[in-house]
């Protein structure tokens, strides 16, 4: 995926994942390419909109972690 720079507003930095067989796709935006910083962005949009409802509908609790740099995902 690419940037997208628009001066006044800044840099959009997507990244995601796409699953040919299953035709589904998830992409987060963020703005910086630091995967830290954009993972981090991306939980908390999750949670926002979408993990706490989930958890609360199956009544579990859901546990997000952050794989160190280097280690497999």
């Amino acid at each position: 995926m690419q940037d997208f720079v628009i001066p006044e507003l800044g840099r959009a930095v997507p990244c995601g994942v796409y699953d040919i067989a299953g035709d589904a796709r998830l992409v987060s935006v963020g703005a910086d390419h630091d995967t830290a910083t954009l993972a981090v962005n991306a939980i908390r949009s999750w949670c926002n909109v979408e993990l706490q409802p989930l958890a609360d509908e199956l009544g579990v609790s859901i546990r997000v972690c952050h794989l160190q740099p280097g280690t497999s995902k």
